[in-house]
């Protein structure tokens, strides 16, 4: 009886563990490392969950990690929400995020938090009259 109390509070104790281990690869990073990063650009290709805008590959996030739900925001630049069918090769965004590496894809990433899409390619000028745009991306 002994052994089988063991060995259930051991798996108990591994399965609990479980979710620590999932947090493994670039949103996780982001997650711990958070250091600001932003980037103004084109976007040059569209992948599932890769957009790479300026050759920086950017990755969209749509995750749970343990019971939060880890997000990629997509709005215009007047903060109304829109999805990820919205970008589109040849259009100007706003990424704000941070940097990691992506075991993945073996490479370094933007791991998006808010990307805004504008609507046109925009001066610095045209694009301080939107104080969004500016701001610093707070961690998750």
């Amino acid at each position: 009886m002994k052994t089988k109390t063991i060995l259930a509070i051991t798996i108990l104790t591994g399965i609990l563990t479980i979710p620590s281990l999932c947090l493994a690869g670039a949103l996780a990073t982001a997650i711990r490392q958070w250091e600001p990063e932003g980037i103004y650009g084109r976007i040059m290709n569209v992948e599932k969950e890769i957009v790479t805008v300026r050759e920086h590959r950017v990755m969209l996030v749509d995750d749970m990690l343990g019971r939060i739900r880890y997000k990629t925001s997509i709005k215009d630049i007047n903060g109304n929400k829109l999805d990820a069918s919205n970008l589109k090769i040849g259009e100007y965004v706003v990424v704000k995020g941070t940097g990691a590496y992506d075991p993945g894809s073996k490479s370094n990433v933007i791991v998006a938090k808010e990307i805004y899409l504008m609507p046109q390619q925009m001066t610095e000028d045209q694009m301080s009259k939107y104080p969004i745009l500016s701001e610093i991306a707070s961690p998750w």
